[in-house]
């Protein structure tokens, strides 16, 4: 006896579970085509105007017939009356009454769905696990942009806008600290008269003089998990870091003696210093569509100068939107993975050309030092290295090429356990790629600047709390004659130093910063640097945390606070540059006075 014929009462749940799911994925698609037509971009924090912009202006604006909506719609309504009827005649052929007990239905229902969710398990992480993977390392970037930013689905460009929002708007200024924005910007910068424009007390002056030699190009180098440890004599032994210890000899290279990251973390880390502000928890790369060049950003600074901005990453553009962010801060153009990778192929480099994170160090800074040659201004160059990351697996042919032991690095970790014999390798071999490319283009372009620092300190190989948040800050000129103005700083320091000495005299530019460094013969003398870093505030004397403790710099003891009234202005300090920073990127520079 045949079995009934097809009913498709059967499964009208099922059936109108899959024709909303056509309609969405055709309504998110088709949409996210019309706003790339009007900002040029994939679904940013700007969408977030419909809902709390003007709703009426903006449904004018969509009417008017200039993006074509009707000729959209009427596409998408015939595109779902397409999948439905596709899937009506393949529903239509499956005989789907077999007279199954209602038991067996059940079973079978388990079993399908189960089917299902491993299909989709594999489908979202590329493997039978629950570990999922970041799409920012597993999709690879091409080099065109408009393909760079559509590949990834435009529901991650919705969930990454849900995000952005998220953070910014939990935010308010009372989360940072309980006095006004007029009063914590008195205190904070230590001015009596405070006219409401907060433009004006970050605003200072280069003092360069005019008969210094002109800069040709900037390189502002963030090493990977380069913390202070490195520079520790105990690993002179096997040269770790030799190659940047033999730039600093107190004339054309100086290396601060205490200085701090500002965060703890690759992305905040990079942010902090892209946009020149204290970190505040909330996501500035989430958020670059709506953000206006801030007047601390670095680049912005230099751009006004009239230098040619660039920024450097080795791994992929769309990691955490950072390419997007650096432009949105005033770089003229972010380079990434994709490019370089074209790059090394090219050049017949020797694969595999990177890892999970990005290219190997020397293929970046071999990218960088071609893009210069093009250039026929001045530039500020910001370069993030990737090479130090985990899962840390270059090659040991590439550290053998230029004369590393695999035998003295396994020697010394039977001596220093906590480390391992290729990790140590791998950074010995970093610091060997970034000084052969400092005196590669020293030789061509010898008026030029390098600075070396560290996003922050690495994670696990840090004795103490100073070392914690230790980072190098190193900077080097061939022929531009440096003087050093303060013994302690914070990342937000470099980019202020960097224009103190660069800038024509009188410059005015803008940063929570202060110079650490002068040309020779200018003006500017030492003083006691009062600075704000991750978790701790102080000067060249004494640093306070907020976990109640103070290290004495010159004997490098952490103590319990022995002088809590003073402690308390210092950390203090802390409070109000996070809410300063929150406000001039929520706010903007004007303030009302209560």
């Amino acid at each position: 006896m045949p079995p009934p014929p097809y009913k498709e009462t059967h499964f009208s749940f099922l059936n109108g579970y899959a024709y909303c799911v056509f309609a969405l994925f055709l309504f998110v698609s088709i949409a996210n085509f019309t706003y790339y037509t009007i900002y040029k971009d994939v679904f940013n924090i700007i969408l977030l105007g419909i809902f709390f912009d003007d709703q009426k202006a903006i449904l004018e604006d969509g009417l008017s017939g200039k993006y074509f909506l009707s000729v959209k719609f009427l596409c998408f309504f015939l595109s779902l009356w397409l999948c439905i009827k596709l899937y009506r005649l393949s529903i239509a052929r499956i005989n789907v009454s077999f007279g199954f007990s209602k038991l067996q239905e059940v079973l079978l229902n388990c079993f399908f769905f189960l089917v299902l969710g491993g299909l989709m398990i594999f489908y979202i992480n590329s493997g039978f696990t629950l570990g999922n993977k970041s799409l920012d390392q597993e999709l690879k970037p091409v080099s065109n942009l408009f393909l760079r930013k559509i590949t990834p689905s435009p529901f991650r460009s919705l969930y990454q806008v849900y995000n952005g929002y998220k953070a910014g708007n939990k935010a308010t200024f009372t989360s940072f600290i309980s006095k006004t924005p007029f009063q914590t910007a008195q205190d904070f910068f230590g001015i009596s008269f405070f006219d409401g424009d907060l433009s004006q007390p970050l605003k200072q002056k280069s003092d360069r003089p005019n008969n210094a030699p002109k800069v040709e190009h900037i390189f502002y180098i963030v090493a990977e998990s380069l913390g202070s440890y490195a520079f520790d004599s105990k690993y002179d032994e096997i040269g770790l870091v030799s190659g940047m210890k033999s730039l600093i000899d107190g004339k054309k290279g100086f290396l601060v003696e205490n200085f701090f990251e500002n965060v703890h973390g690759t992305i905040w880390s990079i942010e902090s210093q892209i946009s020149g502000l204290y970190y505040t928890g909330v996501r500035l790369s989430l958020q670059s569509a709506r953000l206006k060049a801030l007047p601390t950003a670095p680049a912005e600074n230099f751009k006004r100068a009239g230098f040619a901005t660039y920024f450097y990453y080795g791994g992929a553009e769309t990691w955490q939107n950072i390419s997007n962010f650096a432009v949105s801060q005033g770089f003229d153009v972010g380079f990434g993975s994709s490019a370089m990778g074209d790059f090394a192929k090219k050049r017949a480099y020797f694969e595999p050309y990177s890892n999970v994170w990005g290219v190997w160090d020397n293929i970046l800074f071999d990218f960088v030092a071609n893009q210069i040659q093009q250039s026929s201004k001045p530039t500020f160059n910001m370069i993030l290295t990737t090479s130090f990351h985990g899962p840390l697996n270059l090659p040991w042919e590439y550290i053998q090429e230029i004369g590393g032991k695999k035998e003295d690095f396994e020697g010394f970790v039977k001596k220093n356990s906590n480390w391992g014999a290729l990790e140590l390798a791998i950074l010995w071999w970093v610091d060997k790629s970034i000084v052969r490319f400092i005196h590669q283009v020293s030789k061509q372009f010898p008026n030029s600047i390098f600075v070396i620092t560290g996003d922050h300190s690495h994670y696990a190989f840090t004795p103490n709390y100073q070392s914690s948040r230790e980072v190098p800050m190193l900077i080097y000129s061939p022929t531009i004659p440096l003087k050093q103005l303060s013994n302690v700083g914070c990342h937000l320091d470099i980019s202020a130093s960097l224009l103190n000495i660069s800038t024509p005299e009188g410059f005015e530019f803008f940063s929570f910063g202060k110079p650490l460094f002068a040309i020779a013969n200018s003006s500017s003398k030492p003083f006691n640097h009062r600075f704000v870093a991750l978790e701790l505030s102080g000067d060249s004397k004494i640093i306070y945390t907020e976990h109640q403790k103070e290290i004495d710099l010159k004997s490098g003891i952490l103590r319990s606070i022995s002088n809590p009234q003073e402690a308390e202005v210092f950390l203090e300090r802390i409070k109000e540059g996070k809410a300063l920073s929150w406000y001039l990127f929520s706010k903007g520079t004007k303030m009302q006075n209560p």
